[in-house]
């Protein structure tokens, strides 16, 4: 859970272009103009709304929880450069009943996750900042699926999280060292928070087999709202939310190879993901698709919970946005 949204560093950047122009030449800054500076960001259209909806939008990639780790590179606008958003995650999930046939499975699922998002932020050829935004927590779910048919079942799940939230900032350059460090310290720069995370989904999920071949299509809607706390400042203040809807499709068919007597499979893999809502740019893109693949070994022998263990690729590619992500997955 972590990350920064692009439409505040668009704006950042170009406000603080403009204060170096006005105070160029300035040594030192009065707490006058600081509180001035910094009661004007607070009354634009930087709303810790939108702040917090960009960490949301983060949270929302761990809807599928077999991304081990992934790297994301948004577009954007010449002032930023060198951006990147790693995640990287290790899931965990348990069953909480056996049930019958026409009955409800209910199950429980967590996510250990770490996320960081890197800038160049330039506000001349020469004055730069190099900015980190990061986090790391944890996230539990509990939910039920619901037998529609023999292919088709429901699921309704609801998440609970906390996470910590942190900006690193470094400056290069003697009027940002002097003018910006003083003034966004501890405000938009270089500060850290406590968040708590809450989320539900419903999702509808299509299941066949024919001749040892294997077809899932998994299809969810879900809405993650974030609130922060014991923030380190009291300017400080991320909140928002986000809605998303995902779509994957898994093809699994066996081979003619083992691994250690174990069988194996090939996995094919192709998804999508948009964000909606008026939050929905967020993090500077709002979809992207993938399409990956993967081998797959059959672990049932071992009665570990899981019935196989995979590991693959997968190739992210989007309007304003490309990436990757490595799969390593537990398969219940």
């Amino acid at each position: 859970m972590a990350g920064a949204d692009w439409l505040w560093a668009k704006r950042q950047a170009v406000l603080m272009g403009a204060l170096i122009i006005s105070q160029a030449g300035q040594a030192q800054l009065d707490d006058e103009t600081i509180a001035e500076v910094r009661n004007s960001y607070i009354g634009s259209e930087l709303k810790p709304k939108e702040i917090g909806a960009s960490y949301a939008a983060l949270v929302s990639f761990a809807v599928n929880p077999e991304i081990a780790t992934a790297k994301f590179h948004p577009d954007t606008p010449n002032s930023i450069s060198e951006t990147s958003l790693k995640a990287s995650r290790l899931p965990f999930r348990f069953s909480l009943n056996s049930p019958d046939d026409g009955d409800p499975l209910y199950f429980m699922q967590g996510l250990l996750a770490r996320e960081t998002m890197d800038a160049t932020i330039r506000v001349t050829p020469d004055e730069y900042m190099l900015s980190r935004w990061e986090t790391f927590g944890l996230s539990v779910t509990g939910g039920a699926e619901f037998p529609l048919n023999e292919k088709l079942s429901l699921i309704t799940a609801g998440t609970v999280g906390v996470a910590h939230l942190q900006n690193d900032t470094s400056y290069r350059g003697e009027q940002v060292e002097s003018v910006i460090r003083p003034i966004f310290d501890n405000f938009l720069l270089n500060w850290n928070a406590r968040s708590v995370l809450v989320g539900a989904s419903l999702a509808l999920d299509y299941q066949r087999t024919w001749d040892s071949h294997y077809l899932d299509i998994h299809t969810s809607l879900s809405h993650n709202q974030l609130d922060s706390f014991n923030e380190s400042g009291e300017l400080i203040k991320i909140q928002g939310g986000i809605t998303t809807l995902d779509a994957e499709v898994q093809s699994i068919h066996p081979l003619q190879y083992q691994l250690a007597d174990h069988p194996l499979s090939i996995v094919f893999i192709g998804g999508a993901t948009a964000f909606l809502g008026p939050n929905r740019n967020a993090l500077g893109f709002n979809s992207f698709a993938e399409a990956g693949v993967g081998l797959q070994v059959d672990v049932t022998e071992y009665h570990w919970g899981i019935k196989a263990l995979r590991v693959g690729y997968k190739r992210i590619v989007g309007k304003k946005v490309d990436g990757w992500a490595l799969i390593i997955s537990p398969q219940f």
